[in-house]
């Protein structure tokens, strides 16, 4: 029996087993369900043709709800599909459902009202795109929330409506530990097997693989698949390989109904090669001891089963003269070989003995015994960046024989390096140490270098200096003594010179904003540590404006901001002439006024009539009348006068004066 029709069961297990955790039994009421990228709302099983469904949400422990969505079936294939364009990358975890899945769904929804025939691997997913679920997306993580599902007619009227569980009910997860079991290779096809004693919320499994030991694990879509044997879980993935020759290791993630993933777990691996295949060995070096005429050879490979055993080939010629000097298990990867003679080059490389008695050589390499104590290497692409409250050290080093590593730090040049560090063993790839010591101090620039330490405890010579800003925020000192000056309807910030205070000033912020509203910075504010002003012309009159200027310095940290308020500027316009008057003199309407003073630069003459707005129909610069000649016998004219001073402001208009041509 094929065990792979089942896992759409186990998942419909699980998930109705929540929904049944969350109110009554699955079906009757909505459940709530926090997922990573939110909160997960099943609606009911009741498919919403001709009516719709209106979620509306609440924080746990408070009474107001808010109306998030309303949701009904789909129209069509092509919107199930945007649908879960929408709503995949939430469920990253669980299998998008292919077309013909889609298009099955399509069907289903077309011929029934409830969702209690239709299952899919991937259930959350499912509902989405049958109507029967919302995905809250704006949810909080760290909030809990209740919901609450009206069914609404078609005229809008509620049918019924009820309420989910709280959020927090169900955020726990309880995922279990997968155990590997066995695995077989046959027609370009591995079967690899796991067992779950206890399933606990396990609705899913994903798998991950690397390539020959690399470490570098990466989800694959291959077939999956359980069954039970003596009360246990078994879970089943087949990757098809091929023929091509390659050795795989494979680990296996949990994953509930919903989409949270475990950690990988489950150690596997396997492979498509023959029997008789001898692996391939990688690192193997020889390394002169400088003690007791040995020299160290080492080693590395991968499935050692399929050997048996190692031959140590030797000879004082790379070309011929090779001799066995000993032959080890395939467990062994360090043999120690006195050689006779020092001064000497050897040559070395290794038989391994497959399965089949082929035997497969090795590359080769050399090794020459002295007695001079040579250093190890220092470690190689060594870096150091800022982390918060310290600075992290990084680097490589593949050297042999290592027993760990050692880091220093200076922040003069002229001085020595300290030690800083105690051994750090070596193993990793990638080493590091974190430098949090109270020594450091904000905006200082520290060196750094690490040195090697062999298993003879011989230290090697400092590796490349790097340096680093620790991640310490430094406080400087707030402009002082800000004050303004009012220049003509333009305000300049004026503040003192902060360079005598801070010696790594960059320069400084500068902020607005207009009555109480919300400080914006400015542009084109000053990031030269000499100008210690700035100039806003872009001012209302009558508006209120207050200022902020913080320092800001060459690593980045600001001060707190001085603030100070400037009243708002009131313009100054010119008054509108005195001592005017208006009469008819023969066939002209004769305006006049008293002499103007100041800075008056013109008047402006403006008429109208009953009902009408005023216009202007002339103006002067050098006189104190004026006649207007463009008059009909019987019309009433009303005339204002206004002054414009030598800005080209102009002031306001005067009071009518009145005159009916005769």
């Amino acid at each position: 029996m094929k065990p792979f029709i089942f896992l759409w069961l186990l998942s419909y297990c699980v998930f109705s087993g929540v929904l049944a955790q969350g109110n009554g039994q699955p079906g009757d009421m909505p459940v709530a369900k926090p997922v990573p990228q939110g909160v997960w709302i099943y609606l009911g099983n009741q498919l919403p043709k001709n009516w719709h469904y209106q979620i509306e949400r609440k924080k746990e422990n408070t009474e107001r709800y808010e109306k998030i969505a309303e949701v009904t079936v789909p129209a069509s294939v092509l919107e199930m599909e945007k649908r879960q364009q929408s709503f995949q990358s939430s469920f990253q975890n669980l299998d998008a459902l292919n077309i013909a899945e889609l298009e099955n769904l399509w069907q289903y929804i077309q011929l029934h009202t409830t969702t209690d025939s239709m299952f899919s691997n991937n259930l959350p997913i499912m509902h989405l795109l049958a109507g029967t679920a919302f995905f809250d997306h704006t949810a909080d993580k760290n909030t809990g929330y209740v919901y609450r599902v009206h069914v609404l007619g078609g005229d809008g009227k509620s049918i019924s409506q009820n309420e989910t569980n709280a959020t927090t009910a169900l955020q726990k997860i309880s995922l279990p530990q997968i155990d590997f079991s066995h695995k077989k290779f046959a027609d370009g096809r591995l079967t690899l097997t796991w067992r779950v004693h206890d399933q606990k919320d396990l609705a899913h499994f994903n798998i991950y693989r690397s390539l020959f030991g690399k470490e570098e694990y990466k989800k694959i879509s291959i077939e999956k698949g359980i069954y039970s044997h003596n009360n246990t879980l078994m879970l089943l993935a087949i990757d098809t390989l091929g023929n091509h020759p390659g050795w795989y290791e494979y680990k296996i993630a949990a994953v509930d109904a919903f989409g949270n993933e475990g950690e990988m777990q489950g150690y596997a691996n396997g492979s498509n090669l023959q029997d008789y295949y001898a692996p391939p060995v990688t690192n193997f070096r020889a390394v002169n001891t400088h003690r007791n005429q040995e020299v160290k050879l080492a080693w590395h490979f991968e499935n050692k089963k399929y050997l048996n055993g190692i031959n140590i080939m030797r000879s004082l010629a790379y070309d011929s003269g090779y001799k066995r000097i000993a032959t080890v298990p395939v467990t062994d990867s360090v043999f120690t070989d006195i050689i006779p003679v020092s001064g000497e080059n050897y040559y070395y490389y290794l038989i391994l003995l497959s399965a089949n008695n082929d035997p497969v050589p090795t590359a080769k390499i050399f090794a020459t015994f002295t007695d001079e104590n040579t250093k190890p290497e220092p470690p190689g692409e060594i870096d150091a960046t800022p982390i918060t409250h310290g600075i992290k050290v990084y680097w490589k080093s593949d050297e042999p024989f290592t027993k760990g590593y050692y880091v220093y730090r200076r922040n003069n040049p002229k001085d020595e390096f300290t030690q800083v560090s105690p051994l750090i063993l070596s193993g990793s790839v990638i080493n590091s140490y974190t430098d949090t010591s109270r020594q450091l101090q904000a905006g200082e620039v520290y060196e750094y270098v690490v040195r090697t330490i062999n298993e003879n405890n011989q230290l090697s010579a400092n590796s490349d200096t790097v340096t680093a800003n620790p991640g310490i925020k430094k406080a400087i000192a707030a402009p002082m003594n800000l004050r303004y000056r009012n220049d003509d309807g333009r305000i300049t910030l004026l503040w003192d010179d902060m360079r005598p205070w801070e010696n790594d000033l960059l320069g400084y912020k500068v902020f607005k904003k207009p009555g109480n509203g919300v400080f914006e910075r400015l542009a084109n504010d000053s990031l030269q540590a000499a100008k210690n002003f700035y100039t806003d012309s872009a001012l209302q009159n009558g508006v209120m404006y207050s200022y902020a200027v913080s320092a800001i310095d060459i690593s980045g940290n600001e001060s707190e901001r001085s603030t100070i308020t400037v009243p708002g500027i009131t313009e100054h316009l010119p008054a509108s002439p005195s001592g005017i008057t208006v009469t008819q003199s023969g066939n002209d309407i004769y305006i006049s006024w008293g002499q103007i003073a100041g800075d008056i630069a013109s008047i402006k003459i403006y008429r109208s009539e009953p009902g009408q707005p005023a216009r202007e129909i002339g103006n002067t610069s050098d006189g104190d009348s004026y006649n207007d000649k463009n008059i009909v016998k019987g019309k009433l004219y009303f005339y204002q006068l206004s002054s414009v001073n030598t800005e080209k402001k102009e002031g306001p208009l005067s009071e009518k004066w009145a005159v009916r041509v005769r």
